[in-house]
């Protein structure tokens, strides 16, 4: 996994860093598992709990992200949440989500972006849509 950011991406993710005043989680070209490059800016306290309780397994957002493309917010995600991923994340702050994926299943890229106060409108999570996939395709791996 990329823990660098690339001077090609860096001005999108300080864009989406404007946005999202609650965070947002980014898998690019998810393989085998595993993403190429993942950016994080949820709070430190939520991303400690989701890792140590294991959540990600249970996070109806990633389901979402690896099923579908396009958005949704999370709200009207309807799927089981039986770990009650989503209704933990607003006690971090994480209180209006949109989910976006993009790419082709073997190559998958999708992400989650919150809010705290208010809801993105509907040409905001367009816009976030159309940023991850620019993200997306600067970062297509190399084919050998």
């Amino acid at each position: 996994m990329n823990t660098q950011v690339p001077s090609n991406i860096k001005p999108i993710l300080d864009r989406l860093d404007t946005l999202c005043d609650a965070g947002f989680g980014i898998a690019l070209h998810l393989r085998f598992a595993r993403p190429t490059f993942l950016y994080s800016t949820y709070p430190t306290a939520w991303l400690d709990l989701y890792s140590a309780s294991g959540l990600m397994l249970h996070d109806p957002v990633i389901r979402w992200g690896l099923m579908n493309t396009g958005r949704i917010r999370w709200k009207d995600i309807l799927m089981d949440d039986p770990e009650n991923v989503l209704g933990r994340a607003t006690e971090y702050g994480l209180n209006h989500g949109i989910a976006c994926a993009v790419g082709p299943a073997n190559s998958r890229s999708f992400a989650g972006f919150c809010r705290s106060e208010t809801p993105f409108s509907e040409d905001e999570a367009e816009d976030i849509l159309s940023m991850l996939q620019t993200l997306h395709d600067l970062t297509l791996p190399v084919q050998a």
